[in-house]
């Protein structure tokens, strides 16, 4: 199979699958599945010298002529005869854009079912959006593949049960818990849990794709999912610099600005500046904007520290977490001084929380604490979960032990 369509079959298959055996009515999914399995081993012949345009909408055809035909002699062993799913010729018009949209907006609001818990939501998501194997879940949630079969299983017995909610109509009240998930969609692929694992960079686009079709979708583009999207580009533009070599941190005061991508930035601003209509401010809204205000700095030394000190009071008052908190610190550190910084940090209880004891360790190492500043990095790298920021944090506790006097 070539690059591009396993690419196409990593990304469509699922969701293939899915609308093909609901559409079909046949409640079977392993058909659907094989059915799907055999329109992209006829790709890979037909497809010899270039894709159809709507490559899409020439799988799907397939497929359902596939089971469509397997159905009939199927019928044919029972002695019946069925007319109800007529083959449908294999052209790329055979399923516009907008109605595949409305079969991944089926499936995104049926994923975020609120009855599943959130890491529920995400990891179904992930398995049947983004097609994500076995394997890379458990890697990903930092488990056991045996762990993720039956978190997979509890979701599937959970939304069986509740198939018949009308989505369009409670699509609404759903939105937010569609967008908490797409978002740790999207974080999974920038921040990887454990282990030696790379940035998933196609976890990335797909979040972002989902979060077009959102936008395209049932509710328009409201302020929320604007949100969402320029939050999502305007952190993605940075992904590039955020790694050095052998994917070791490197933190945003040291990253290389000519390898943020400039397009992502634009876009990203331009979905920010669609919510600035409404009466009340988002904490995505918030967030969204701290993101544009470090896009937007030609440097680190020029960052508008005032209004990044703003929008993290005003989004600390919204959502009082310790990642927040340890946010508003570091810029406080950077505005006021280190000293201010720590008296922020020192009133929120992080003492298990990664960016609490790097925080920590930035800000004492800046007022002169060496020994405090090993100690704090030190205690970041034991919590890391990856063997690139494990590296980073080990040698920020390696700098500051060089400069301890010795007796």
């Amino acid at each position: 199979m070539s690059e591009d369509l396993e690419a196409l079959y990593r990304r469509h298959a699922r969701g293939l699958i899915l609308a093909l055996a609901r559409r079909a009515g046949e409640g079977d999914e392993a058909r659907a599945e094989a059915a799907v399995h055999e329109a992209f081993v006829r790709a890979q012949t037909q497809w010899a010298e270039a894709a159809p345009e709507n490559s899409i909408g020439w799988l799907r055809a397939v497929a359902r002529n596939v089971l469509v035909d397997d159905a009939r002699k199927r019928n044919l062993r029972r002695g019946l005869a069925s007319d109800a799913l007529p083959a449908v010729a294999p052209e790329p018009e055979a399923v516009l854009p907008g109605e595949w949209d409305e079969e991944l907006l089926r499936m995104i609001f049926t994923v975020c079912d609120p009855a599943l818990t959130l890491d529920g939501q995400v990891a179904f998501a992930l398995r049947v959006l983004c097609g994500l194997e076995i394997q890379s879940l458990a890697a990903l949630f930092g488990t056991s593949e045996a762990t993720i079969r039956k978190r997979l299983s509890r979701a599937r017995r959970t939304l069986a049960a509740r198939l018949e909610t009308p989505l369009r109509e409670h699509s609404a009240e759903r939105l937010d818990g569609v967008l908490r998930v797409l978002y740790a969609v999207f974080s999974e692929g920038h921040k990887a849990r454990s282990g030696d694992l790379p940035l998933r960079e196609d976890l990335v686009r797909e979040a972002m794709r989902l979060a077009e079709v959102l936008r395209r979708g049932w509710l328009g583009p409201t302020r929320r999912i604007e949100a969402l999207l320029a939050l999502m580009k305007l952190t993605a533009a940075r992904i590039p610099a955020r790694r050095g070599v052998g994917g070791v941190l490197v933190p945003l005061d040291r990253q290389d600005r000519t390898l943020w991508d400039q397009s992502l930035i634009h876009e990203g601003l331009s979905h920010l500046a669609a919510t600035a209509h409404g009466e009340t401010v988002l904490p995505l809204q918030l967030e969204a904007a701290i993101a544009g205000c470090h896009a937007v700095s030609p440097s680190f030394g020029e960052t508008d520290w005032d209004r990044l000190v703003a929008l993290y009071h005003n989004l600390y008052a919204a959502r009082r977490s310790v990642v927040v908190g340890t946010n508003l610190a570091m810029a406080t550190g950077w505005r006021d001084g280190a000293e201010a910084g720590l008296a922020v940090l020192d009133s929120l209880d992080g003492r298990n929380h990664l960016p609490w004891h790097a925080s920590r360790g930035e800000l004492l190492g800046r007022a002169g604490d060496a020994l405090g500043a090993e100690a704090a990095f030190r205690r970041a790298a034991a919590l890391a979960g990856t063997a690139g920021d494990a590296a980073y944090f080990q040698r920020r506790a390696d700098e500051f032990s060089r400069a301890l006097p010795r007796p």
